[in-house]
């Protein structure tokens, strides 16, 4: 009676996972007026086109939280965010790839003494802004690939943004939600990355940016989507790659485990751990060196 339990949990799992990727896969995303967006498809599967990309997020920023709301609730990815964020972020937070902000409500305030979050792209943000409430949080547009000033001190082209700095409305937009920033090697305690390593040009190169910037000893928390530990999820991942970049803006099948591996000369895995068949990385590493 315990066997056959356990068969028809893992046919009801199995049967959940890949109808929520499913779901994702063949979800229709709407413009303002309600019509269906019809992208075409990205010439090759593997080539990453970032001006593309900055697009289909700018027109996901204000829709992206009820698209995506229905398929974190199905895989669990609330829980998963809630347990990395109330667990191991602490101190000094520095956020990269921090979209519309769907990891707010889980930092512990007694545990963060500030925090910073970022995106590469200004619409994002502005809708994570839109919901801190009383979260005191300073947003920054900031590439990934370029975190690094190699200063000791936030470089904003000629200004500097210490921690808890409350940023001053100028113009359309804050000053650092204007231009990119940079921020000092060797800073904060805790760096957050959450399915941010899909949506970059070299996710190594980002990796090594963030662990740049914290602290010897600091800790880098990632939840990521990539490449599964069964074959045939990874040929569902592959044959839908185009499709779901067009769609998303992302590469779904990277290999995250890899990617890792290549930094570890910098970082210790403290744990790793792997959800719906090997696709949902939950890591947390620290960096060498003596604090």
């Amino acid at each position: 009676m315990r066997l056959q339990s356990l068969v028809k949990g893992g046919i009801v799992y199995l049967g959940a996972t890949i109808g929520a990727y499913t779901y994702v896969k063949g979800q229709k995303i709407k413009n303002a007026s309600g019509e269906e967006e019809h992208q075409e498809n990205s010439r090759t599967s593997s080539a990453w086109n970032e001006a593309k990309s900055n697009s289909i997020f700018r027109s996901l920023a204000p829709k992206y939280d009820a698209s995506i709301h229905m398929d974190e609730m199905v895989l669990g990815m609330l829980l998963l965010r809630r347990w990395l964020i109330r667990t191991y972020a602490t101190g000094k937070v520095l956020e990269v790839s921090a979209g519309t902000g769907r990891n707010f409500k889980y930092y512990d305030t007694d545990k963060v003494t500030s925090l910073i979050c970022t995106d590469r792209n200004r619409d994002m943000l502005l809708e994570a802004k839109e919901k801190s409430g009383d979260l005191n949080v300073t947003f920054a547009v900031a590439d990934v690939l370029d975190l690094t000033s190699g200063h000791d001190s936030v470089n904003r082209g000629g200004g500097g943004m210490g921690d808890g700095q409350t940023v001053q409305e100028h113009g359309p937009y804050e000053p650092a939600l204007r231009q990119p920033v940079q921020f000092p090697e060797n800073h904060f305690d805790t760096v957050v990355d959450s399915f941010g390593l899909c949506s970059c040009a070299d996710p190594v190169h980002a990796v090594r940016e963030m662990t740049k910037t914290l602290k010897p000893g600091g800790i880098l928390i990632l939840l990521e989507h990539g490449k599964g530990t069964w074959s045939f999820i990874n040929s569902i991942l592959d044959s839908q790659e185009r499709i779901h970049f067009d769609k998303w803006g992302c590469n779904f099948n990277r290999d995250i485990a890899q990617v890792i591996g290549e930094c570890s000369n910098d970082l210790f895995i403290l744990q790793m751990q792997r959800w719906h068949f090997g696709t949902t990385y939950c890591i947390v590493a620290q960096k060498k060196g003596k604090p």
